[in-house]
């Protein structure tokens, strides 16, 4: 054993380890500066509000099949859809055209629709069911010569979604669209889904629908 090795055992024991050290100092015996690692930070971040393309179909003219079964579907109690047919409205008034009606019909394939995309978390025109929005239009009920669908998801409130749509030409063209004279509209909300939020225009013209 070297004579440094014993002269710090004999410090440490008589004078505590800080002695020690200052021996070692003293001697040119290097000590380890103390480090600490790499702090690291992870940020997820909830993905970016989406929209899907605009879609628009005229049928003026052109005889449909047989209508399928009505879907039925439950409405969230918070008073959306008004506040939406009252703001697709104020974007057609500012452009000098007719208000669209309510239809129940319209209402129920697009609610129908955003309570499928937010139960299987995808956004899309396609349902889960490979339906397009015809089929979903027609399943419902709803006789048409012309229909448009809108959808989106992740904006949380109607402002927003409305935002969105209207700066995108496609959708815009949709709820500027003079041929259409009603209107439903969907939103259902999925907590664990990636975008929560998922919402749903349909536009329509019929020779026979009314408002309701």
């Amino acid at each position: 054993m070297s004579s440094l090795t014993l002269l710090m055992a004999l410090v440490v024991t008589l004078l505590g380890y800080s002695a020690a050290v200052e021996v070692k100092l003293a001697a040119n015996v290097s000590i380890p500066t103390p480090i600490i690692g790499d702090a690291i930070f992870e940020d997820i971040e909830t993905p970016a509000p989406i929209i899907g393309d605009g879609i628009f179909e005229d049928l003026e003219n052109i005889t449909t099949g047989a209508n399928h079964r009505y879907l039925q579907a439950a409405y969230p109690p918070n008073g959306f859809q008004a506040e939406l047919l009252n703001a697709v409205n104020r974007e057609r008034a500012a452009q000098g055209l007719s208000p669209l009606c309510m239809n129940t019909k319209l209402q129920n394939a697009a609610q129908g629709h955003s309570d499928d995309m937010a139960a299987k978390d995808y956004m899309s025109h396609t349902g889960s069911d490979g339906s397009k929005m015809s089929e979903r239009i027609q399943r419902a009920g709803y006789d048409r010569t012309a229909a448009g669908e809108n959808v989106a998801a992740g904006h949380t409130s109607v402002e927003d979604v409305m935002t969105a749509w209207m700066h995108s030409p496609r959708h815009r063209d949709n709820i500027l669209r003079k041929k259409f004279t009603m209107f439903g509209c969907g939103y259902a909300y999925t907590e664990s889904s990636t975008y929560k939020h998922y919402w749903t225009q349909n536009f329509g013209r019929s020779n026979t629908e009314k408002c309701s």
